[in-house]
């Protein structure tokens, strides 16, 4: 199977009204092989994620997903619920899911709900990847999976104050989007839209400062909006840095994301050995390493 493309659906959307995770999934082969005709893969699936007994499917009752893939379903279909039950598993219960035909041969819309993005786009690859594992008879470490999905959540979610607010708006019919990775929600659209920062709001002159302060952020805010800026990244890997300097090629500007006064920025780098310095010097003046 093959990931052709994720996108984020993180409002009101064609599928449904909750945020969502669309993936395009080429199953290839597995178009000719439902559930029912891959040895050994219904008693394998379910001894390996027996909670989805829980999962009711079109059959309307607990075990249903099970029947069907017993019975026989495409794998389309099975990773669309690996995905809702990693996530469940690692503490963000959400159960929206749809698999639909593209119109070509073996391709699908997988769709399934999410709390955090960068969680459910996650737990869809490591379905994929389990769902493999499974159809092959391979190990797999259910218990790293978790971890894993579990880690990113507790990076990425919302924090105590503004799951508070989010929650008391959403209980009032008030929509909500979240503009970053952090605190920035706007709750609300249009002339109605109001921004909070944790429990800081838009009213102030506030947002707009700590924005400005921060290279990365500001940098997302004017791409969203239209206004050309250079490739980048964040990250505090330095592997990951090196990895992104090879595919974008050189010259490389390095820079920390919370620096000032032009400290730590390397201009003009053009090989793998001033990178290196470059990212040093970086990693030396960020306040978050």
């Amino acid at each position: 199977m093959k990931i052709l493309q994720f996108r984020k659906l993180s409002g009101p959307n064609y599928w449904s009204l909750h945020p969502c995770i669309q993936m395009l999934l080429d199953i290839g082969d597995l178009e000719e092989l439902p559930t029912n005709m891959i040895d050994g893969f219904y008693e394998r699936f379910t001894e390996a994620l027996p909670t989805i007994h829980e999962h009711r499917c079109s059959v309307g009752k607990a075990g249903g997903f099970f029947q069907r893939v017993e019975e026989g379903t495409w794998m389309g279909h099975v990773v669309e619920h690996t995905a809702l039950e990693l996530q469940t598993l690692s503490g963000m219960d959400t159960g929206f899911g749809r698999t639909r035909e593209t119109g070509d041969t073996g391709i699908y819309h997988v769709v399934y709900s999410y709390i955090v993005s960068e969680v459910g786009k996650r737990a869809g690859e490591l379905s994929v990847d389990l769902c493999e594992k499974l159809i092959r008879g391979n190990k797999y470490d259910l218990d790293a999976i978790v971890q894993e999905l579990k880690e990113l959540r507790e990076r990425y979610k919302m924090g105590p104050s503004t799951s508070s607010i989010v929650d008391e708006a959403v209980s009032r019919g008030i929509p909500f989007t979240r503009l970053n990775r952090g605190s920035l929600v706007q709750l609300g659209y249009g002339t109605n839209q109001k921004r909070i920062r944790a429990t800081m709001t838009g009213e102030t002159s506030s947002l707009a400062v700590d924005f400005a302060g921060d290279k990365w952020e500001t940098k997302e805010l004017l791409e969203k909006h239209g206004i050309p800026v250079p490739k980048g990244m964040e990250t505090r890997k330095f592997e990951s840095a090196f990895e992104a300097a090879q595919r974008w090629g050189y010259p490389l500007v390095v820079k920390p994301t919370d620096g000032n006064h032009g400290r730590g920025i390397t201009v003009g780098v053009d090989n793998d050995d001033l990178f290196k310095h470059a990212w040093e010097a970086a990693k030396a003046q960020s306040k978050n390493g």
